[in-house]
Parts: structure tokens; C-alpha cells; sequence
């Protein structure tokens, strides 16, 4: 019976301890980032999720009695070559005329032409009209305009500013900077007509996100609002009351709120050219003579980067007038958004570390526990939009995002680490008695047939290596010295195998035994261009290490190599005490056979037919016979492998020749042949496969075949 695992070593507990030091850490950075002691930037990633939330939930729709009537470029830009062409069949003696007249004189334009916006939006039946521009210093041309603010007193809102300036003590010193008195005169209190513009961006990455509706100086100086103070109003709060809706301002001290905007600038309140007004065929077009502004609520102002006029918003940049359009929008329709105090977010962050450590606790596996950590996260996002869009909640997202993963992912990774380090020292273990293929395939892949008693018929690649001589230099040799060089030819040998993705089968004496395809598989291309490729590989490999032992004075060694591809059975061979994952059938035999015939033909490297046909793409390939092995009946034609294609190795001028030579030796055509492979001899006298296929060809030449001879070499031995 195993013992019993205390409490304090158990898996619960210590995935416990990770989740709470995570969440820890993140309530921390949390509480840290909202008092401004560090951490911004967790604030940030809050705020900037925020602006998703704005961006991709749900907008308040733009109340229809809303209008913006924008001074944009086309308005500030008119010229007095434009009226001939506007009043072309019109007649030029009215106030519309004398309006653009006016307008054309460049901008900042007369007074007197505010008075005629003002006229003819009130003659149409505009219910209120928002003046959301700044007359600060008087003007030669007040009197038209002052008369106008003075008829339509309790229907026209004007713009006042908050502003600011550093005494000599480095304080910062507000007031509110009102119109000029030759327009509305300076009376306390403040005249009902006026409003402040101003947006404060109170977050930390200065995006206007909330409106005050009434203010005191006393709030600017972020102090406390006494009794005496005089409380101001909002241009937007001026409006709403100027309609006859003032119920609907928040009062102090909670006057200022989080709102919900409408859409994108440009979207929610599209402007319409402020000069359309006193064109006669716009002003039918567009404004339906005027019947389109009865009853509305108009605002009038600058529009266009000629104006400097943005707030950064959770949208972008968006003009000044707009943004005061969403702010009544919201006035209108009571569309505030309420966030989440500190306490409660603190709540969310906890409960996302208890949801990690419950999520760790019924998911044993890490791959589960990923899959699970991504729906939890889902999860909260869909809880983070659904508060926003239904209950008119701004809730903490990232700080408990960043708990539930980062506990997560610590749970996690102590998962993983703990399962990596158990099939470590599990693999370590096995790999002492079997090939680290057959482990790989064991610990990795609970499907595998090796978990079967039983085989499987799988089509696959075999290859034979074998010492030339060794039999003889081991009676000679000195022992210890002997297995140490056998065993460094192994080692390098066997790394290759490995590298390319091949079984070890079994060491035999001095050869070895490797398959590809038999546990792992690319597909037959695949794995009989890995087994070529470790064949090619190999002999680089030999060369290297005999000019190490050259060098060292060691004997060098010399190997031949036979490869052939097939179906064969695979599965567990052996007894009730030993099993150990082999291949049997034909192809692995004629595979032993092909690497023997390479003593017979002076090349290392021998494949068969198969293996070419499904290699011939990827590796320049040499013809050398067809032969019949010893214990068959049906010949094979074997190749050998000259090198890879891919590495850029050109193929040997003489090859052409040689294999057309073989070609017209195997078509008796042995004087031609005898002719290119002369010529092949010549060059490379040393090659004997050229030399043997010339010996033939005059051999034949002179004393032909009987006529059923099959061209076939039969091979006596193995």
C-alpha cells in the first residue's frame, strides 16, 4: 500500500498556493494602478478594453430631434466668384444672398451672419439652437447679432469656457471665461443662455469618456462644493433645459457621468453644411424648406481639421460639436454607464483565481486544462459585454483576465513540469532495454499497435548495414580498441538513423538494422527519402571517421548498405519473458539480400526497385543490374544513389552515357553500348560498374546470349 500523501504535499493544496500568490499579485497591481501608487498600465489595458466595449457593444441610437449643422470647409472656404454660380436663377436681394455675401468675406465671418443662421433656423421651427462656438471679445457688428440672442432668449444656447493658468507659485487658477458683454451681459448669476464647453479627460489615458453637466469653480480646483457656490451648467445641460427638459440633468454632486455614445464620428450625427441653409435648392433638398428642422434641437458648429476642434474618444478623435451631441443624446435618453467600485473589482479578480484553481482541480490533463482556461475566458468576456450592454455596467475585464490566466497558466505549467519530469524518468528507464522509437511510440501514443499483442500489415522501408572484413580484423585487432572504434562507428551511425527519423531494429554483430514507416510514418515517399537520406548520410559519416582514425592511426572500415521498400507485418515478436517490436516478410529479407549484393558490384550503397520508384525525384540514382538473390526466383532491379537533388548536386557528365550504355546492353545492341561505355571507361577507369557493363557488352558482342536469356544476374551467395 502506498503512503498516505500529507495534505500539505498535495496536489489541491499546492495548486491552491498558485493561485492565490497570482491573484494575489494581480489585486495588488489592481489596487496600486486605481490609488496611482504604480502600475498604470494595467489601468491602461482597462481602459483600452473599455473603448472595445464602446467600440463593439451596444450604442445609444441618435435621438431624430438631434441636428448638426456643421461650419465645415466648403462653408469657410466660399468666395464671392461662388455666389454667381448659387444664385445663378435666383434673386439676389434677399437675406439669403446677403447672408452668403457675408459668408464669402472669409472666416472668421460678421457677426451678423449668426444672426441670419439664427433667423432662418427659428423661422423654420428649430425648437433650440446651440451656438457651440466662442464670442470672447466683442465685434464692430455685435448689435444684429445681440439682437437675435435677445429675441430668441429662451431658445438659443451660447458657449462659455473653463480655463486655466499657473500663478508664480506654480497653482493652478480657474475661471470660467464668458462671452463678451457687448453679446450677453456678465450678470450673477450667470446668464441662462450660457454653457460651458468644456470635456474633462479624467482618465488615465486622457479619453473623454464622461460629461459634466454642472459644475462649480470649486470642482475644477478639486475642491468641495460649498453652498455659496455658483453652479454652472454644461452646453449640452443648457440645452436640454432651453427644451424644457431641465428634470433631466444630474444633480450635483454626482453630476458628471459615464455615458454611452452613439457610434463612430461622422455616423451617429452626420454634419450638413452650415452654407446650405441660404441656398435655395439645397435649402429644398435637404432641409425640405425647412420642415426638416421643425421641432429639432440644432447644434451649430465648426467641423473639419480646419477647426482644431477633437476630443479623443474611445472612437477616435471626434469633433467637439458631435461630442456635444452624444452628451445631450445621453441627457435625453438617461444612457449612463455606472463602473464598478474598487471592492467589487477586487471581488471579480478573486473569484477568477478561485475559478483557475477549480478549473485545475477536475481537469487532470494540461491539454483539457487549456481547452477549458480559453471557454473561461470566453466566458468572461461575454459576462464583460453583457454587463455593458444590459445592465449598464463597466466591470473590471483584464485584471481578472490576467488572475485566470496567469493562475491558470501556472497551474498549467506546474502540470506539464510535473507530467515531463514523470515520462522522463519513465523514458529514461525504458530506454535502457528498448529503441527510443519504440518508447516514443509507447509513452506518446496510447493508439499504437505496440500497445497490442497483435501485427499490423504496413507498407514500409528497410535498411541493412554491414562492416566489410570486420570478421577478419577482429582476429588481429586488439579487443578493447576494436569495440571502443565499433562503437564510435555506432554512435555516429545511429544519431543518423535517429535524425532522419528511423527505427533502430536491432544491432547485428557489426551491422545494424533500421526501418522507417513501421511505428512512425510520413507516407512511403516520405519514409523511404529518409531512409536514402541516412543511407547517403552515412557514408559522409564513414569518411569522416576514417580519416579521424587515419589520422590517429586506427585501421579504417569500409560498409555496404542495402535498403528496400514493401508491405511487411509489424508488431510484437518474442515470448511471454521478451517482446520486442520487429518487421517480417519479403521485403525485409530482400533488403539483407540487396546489401550483400553490394560486395558484388564494388558500391556501398545498393536500393531496390520499389525504393527508386519512390525516391527517383529527390536523389540522382545509378542503374546497376537485375539480379536474382539467392532464395528467390524473381529478379529485382537494383540502383545505386549518386546524391541528393535538392543539395544542389549536378548529375556526373558521364551518367548519360553509362545509362544509355546499360540500356543497349540490355537491348543486345552491344556494339553501340560497347561504344558509349568505352568512352565512360576512358574517363573513369577506376569505376567498375562502367568497366563490367563494357566487359559484357564485348563479351556478348562476340559470343551472344542464348535468346531466352533474361539478361538477370543470379547471385550464389548471400
Amino acid at each position: 500500500m502506498d503512503p498516505p500523501v500529507s495534505f500539505l504535499h498535495s496536489r489541491k493544496l499546492q495548486l491552491a498556493v498558485i493561485c492565490a500568490v497570482c491573484t494575489g499579485l494581480v489585486v495588488g497591481a489592481l489596487v496600486c494602478g486605481r490609488l496611482g501608487f504604480g502600475f498604470g498600465s494595467l489601468v491602461g489595458w482597462e481602459l483600452q478594453f473599455r473603448n472595445v466595449l464602446y467600440e463593439q457593444g451596444r450604442k445609444n441610437p441618435a435621438d431624430p430631434r438631434l441636428i448638426y449643422l456643421g461650419i465645415d470647409n466648403e462653408s469657410v472656404s466660399i468666395e464671392k466668384v461662388d455666389l454667381e454660380t448659387l444664385f445663378a436663377d435666383v434673386p439676389r436681394d434677399g437675406t439669403d444672398f446677403r447672408a452668403l455675401e457675408l459668408i464669402s468675406r472669409g472666416y472668421p465671418w460678421p457677426r451678423e451672419v449668426h444672426a441670419l443662421v439664427l433667423d432662418k433656423l427659428f423661422a423654420a421651427g428649430a425648437s433650440v439652437v446651440i451656438m457651440d462656438l466662442l464670442f470672447l471679445k466683442p465685434s464692430a457688428d455685435d448689435a444684429a447679432f445681440r439682437a437675435a440672442l435677445d429675441r430668441y432668449r429662451e431658445r438659443v444656447v451660447l458657449g462659455s469656457n473653463f480655463g486655466s493658468n499657473t500663478d508664480t507659485h506654480g497653482d493652478v487658477n480657474w475661471e470660467l471665461t464668458l462671452p463678451a458683454e457687448e453679446l450677453i451681459p456678465q450678470t450673477s448669476p450667470i446668464d441662462p443662455r450660457v454653457g460651458f464647453v468644456n470635456f474633462f479627460a479624467g482618465d488615465l489615458d486622457e479619453t473623454v469618456r464622461r460629461a459634466p453637466f454642472r459644475m462649480a469653480l470649486a470642482s475644477a480646483r478639486k475642491a468641495g462644493v460649498t453652498a455659496g457656490d455658483e453652479i454652472y451648467l454644461s452646453l449640452s445641460a443648457v440645452a436640454v433645459s432651453r427644451a424644457g427638459l431641465a428634470h433631466l440633468i444630474p444633480p450635483l454632486p454626482a453630476s458628471e457621468r459615464l455615458f454611452r455614445f452613439t457610434a463612430p464620428p461622422g455616423i451617429g450625427f452626420p454634419p450638413r453644411s452650415l452654407y446650405q441653409l441660404f441656398v435655395p435648392k439645397y435649402w429644398a433638398a435637404n432641409f425640405a424648406g425647412g420642415e426638416g428642422l421643425r421641432g429639432k434641437i440644432v447644434l451649430v458648429g465648426p467641423f473639419g481639421n480646419w477647426a482644431h476642434d477633437e476630443h479623443t474618444t474611445p472612437f477616435g478623435k471626434m469633433p467637439g460639436p458631435e461630442l456635444h451631441l452624444n452628451a445631450i443624446n445621453a441627457l435625453l435618453h438617461q444612457a449612463y454607464l455606472t463602473e464598478t467600485p474598487l471592492w467589487a473589482d477586487c471581488v471579480l479578480v478573486f473569484l477568477a483565481g478561485l475559478s483557475a484553481w477549480l478549473v485545475s482541480q477536475f481537469t487532470p490533463r494540461p491539454a483539457l486544462l487549456v481547452l477549458r482556461a480559453v471557454a473561461a475566458n470566453g466566458l468572461l468576456l461575454l459576462l464583460a459585454f453583457e454587463a455593458f450592454n444590459h445592465l449598464n455596467t463597466c466591470t473590471a475585464v483584464i485584471a481578472p483576465l490576467l488572475a485566470l490566466n496567469l493562475s491558470g497558466g501556472a497551474c498549467f505549467m506546474y502540470e506539464y513540469v510535473h507530467e515531463q519530469l514523470e515520462r522522463r524518468r519513465t523514458r529514461r528507464t525504458l530506454e535502457r532495454y528498448v529503441s527510443k522509437d519504440v518508447v516514443r511510440e509507447l509513452l506518446d501514443n496510447r493508439a499504437s499497435l505496440l500497445h497490442a499483442l497483435g501485427g499490423a500489415r504496413k507498407p514500409i522501408t528497410v535498411l541493412f548495414s554491414d562492416l566489410r572484413g570486420f570478421t577478419t580484423l577482429t582476429e588481429s585487432a586488439d579487443a578493447v580498441a576494436l569495440v571502443d572504434q565499433l562503437n564510435e562507428y555506432f554512435n555516429k551511425m545511429v544519431r543518423l538513423v535517429f535524425a532522419n527519423s528511423g527505427t533502430l531494429d536491432k544491432f547485428i554483430g557489426d551491422g545494424l538494422m533500421a526501418h522507417w514507416g513501421s511505428i512512425v510514418t510520413g507516407g512511403a515517399e516520405t519514409d523511404a527519402c529518409q531512409a536514402v537520406r541516412t543511407a547517403v548520410s552515412m557514408r559522409g559519416a564513414l569518411a569522416e571517421l576514417n580519416a579521424d582514425w587515419k589520422s590517429r592511426g586506427i585501421a579504417t572500415l569500409d560498409f555496404g548498405i542495402g535498403i528496400n521498400s514493401g508491405e511487411a507485418i509489424v508488431g510484437n515478436l518474442g515470448c511471454d519473458e521478451k517482446m520486442e517490436v520487429s518487421l517480417v516478410g519479403d521485403p525485409v529479407n530482400l533488403a539483407a539480400r540487396i546489401e550483400g549484393a553490394t560486395k558484388e558490384y564494388h558500391v556501398d550503397l545498393l536500393i531496390g526497385a520499389e525504393t527508386a520508384r519512390l525516391v527517383r525525384d529527390r536523389f540522382l540514382l545509378r542503374s546497376v543490374d537485375f539480379v536474382r538473390v539467392k532464395g528467390k526466383t524473381k529478379p529485382v532491379e537494383v540502383f545505386t544513389v549518386i546524391a541528393e537533388r535538392m543539395n544542389g548536386a549536378p548529375a556526373p557528365e558521364w551518367l548519360d552515357d553509362y545509362e544509355q550504355g546499360v540500356s543497349l546492353c540490355r537491348e543486345r545492341k552491344y556494339s553501340e553500348a560497347g561504344r558509349l561505355l568505352g568512352q565512360v571507361v576512358a574517363l573513369h577507369p577506376e569505376d567498375w560498374l562502367a568497366a563490367e557493363y563494357l566487359r559484357r557488352a564485348e563479351q556478348y558482342a562476340a559470343v551472344p546470349p542464348p535468346a531466352d536469356w533474361d539478361g538477370v544476374y543470379v547471385m550464389t551467395t548471400k
